[in-house]
């Protein structure tokens, strides 16, 4: 079954006969790359934006306002949502979304919450497990997790791709 995409071409067949339009998914991409592909941990990460003159300024996504805001939806005493659409939004219910939070979060230090040089607390391991849990559930593209989860399209990739490394470590073959 193979399910890479032909040189040049904008689809791809699924084994059960549909095809889907590649637009410009990267997050689909990257999680069907991580997939096929071997390891290769010998290529060099790509140097991220940041601070540096003649850069825009970092956008401020209130990143800590959106953290709340999730928490108080999802997993408060009285939250807005039920388990219902918890489960709908991310294909498993709370219990095992706070689960594997926790476990992720202990495997790699990239999902503890850090604050930056400024003293300003970045995002929650409940927004990057939530932010890839929906991109490989749902297939939200990285516009999509920046909207509702307040993640950079750059950060949303590499959280991807982190968490599906930590599934990997943690609950893998051993």
């Amino acid at each position: 079954m193979d399910l890479t995409p032909t040189i040049g071409a904008q689809r791809w067949s699924r084994p059960w006969g549909s095809s889907h339009e590649l637009v410009d998914d990267s997050v689909e991409l990257l999680a069907i790359e991580m997939l096929l592909s071997e390891d290769s941990d010998d290529e060099e990460e790509p140097r991220r934006g940041g601070s540096r003159p003649g850069k825009l300024a970092n956008i401020d996504r209130l990143a800590g306002f959106y953290a709340e805001l999730f928490y108080r939806e999802y997993f408060s005493a009285s939250p807005t949502y039920n388990g219902e659409h918890f489960h709908r939004r991310f294909r498993m219910n709370r219990d095992l979304f706070k689960k594997f939070a926790s476990d992720i979060e202990c495997h790699d230090p990239y999902f503890r919450q850090k604050a930056d040089c400024t003293g300003k607390l970045g995002l929650t391991c409940y927004q990057k497990c939530a932010a890839a849990i929906r991109a490989l559930a749902t297939g939200s593209s990285a516009d999509d997790l920046d909207d509702r989860y307040r993640l950079a399209k750059s950060t949303a990739l590499e959280t991807l791709r982190r968490s599906c490394e930590a599934v990997v470590a943690v609950y893998g073959e051993s």
